[in-house]
């Protein structure tokens, strides 16, 4: 507090909120504007074998609470080019409910058509802001 009295004063600043509303951006508009891609399960994976060494998978539980551990499966058998995450990447839930979570360290399997896979391709957006912008109230309701 002794340092606190040898400071001078400095002239208020008059603080104002602004006037205008905010501009709202939609997952489409960034998709164009190049700053975001989206990756989407294009058909139905089959029930793949569990492995405890195998891949963690996206689901539900997972995107919902952050204290669910994720099943594992190999992915011996899967047709096609699975998406796999990247760290960084806003996982999507936008059937049965609205839901999004950020996977940190990537390497997840994404198996379900309820899911997304948002990749941001500009460094200047956050990818845990934009994950709780996409489930904050206004896109619940």
């Amino acid at each position: 507090m002794e340092a606190l009295k040898d400071l001078e004063p400095s002239a208020p600043v008059a603080l104002t909120a602004a006037t205008y509303r905010p501009k709202l951006v939609s997952l489409t508009q960034l998709r164009k504007l190049g700053t975001l891609e989206t990756l989407k399960v294009r058909g139905r994976i089959g029930n793949l074998d569990p492995d405890p060494d195998g891949i963690p998978v996206i689901d539900g539980p997972w995107i919902w609470h952050e204290d669910v551990a994720p099943e594992h499966v190999t992915l011996e058998g899967v047709a096609g080019e699975p998406i796999i995450t990247q760290p960084g990447d806003i996982l999507l839930q936008n059937m049965g409910g609205l839901a999004a979570r950020v996977d940190h360290e990537g390497g997840q399997i994404l198996m379900s058509q309820s899911f997304q896979v948002l990749r941001l391709q500009d460094e200047r957006f956050r990818s845990q802001y934009v994950a709780e912008m996409l489930f904050s109230a206004s896109n619940r309701r």
